[in-house]
């Protein structure tokens, strides 16, 4: 099915799927095989710091980590297939968290973030907007 000047974008796409390409799928799809991921401390950790910072922090003592830990404001945990939005009490100052392209499907335990002013959640399992007014 070639386009003609006179096709559409829509009639171009209708036809693409006539002929078996693949269908677009939502980013949360992806995780439909895998065994959700739940949010550690570790992980937070790998997918937040550069290589360099991660190694300074594995250097740290115990009581050094926690205030590294404590210390973070941007939380990347995106893409991940995480499930649940726990675990995150530790990191009291984070003011960005990013949790798209998972397979959340509550909005809950936020009320740990005192600080948080931006929060991506989009590309998700979320049907109901709630648990936000402790923001």
């Amino acid at each position: 099915h070639h386009p003609t000047p006179s096709t559409t974008i829509f009639e171009t796409m209708a036809g693409a799927e006539e002929e078996g390409a693949p269908e677009i799928m939502h980013a949360s799809d992806l995780w439909e095989n895998v065994a959700p991921k739940q949010i550690t401390l570790r992980l937070v950790m790998e997918l937040s710091l550069t290589q360099g910072e991660l190694r300074e922090y594995d250097a740290l003592p115990a009581d050094g980590a926690l205030e590294r830990v404590r210390a973070l404001k941007t939380l990347h945990l995106q893409w991940q297939g995480v499930s649940e939005i726990a675990g995150l009490e530790p990191f009291e100052s984070a003011e960005v968290l990013y949790l798209q392209a998972n397979r959340i499907e509550r909005i809950e335990g936020l009320e740990s973030l005192p600080r948080l002013q931006f929060l991506a959640l989009q590309s998700n399992r979320i049907a109901t907007v709630e648990n936000l007014l402790c923001l």
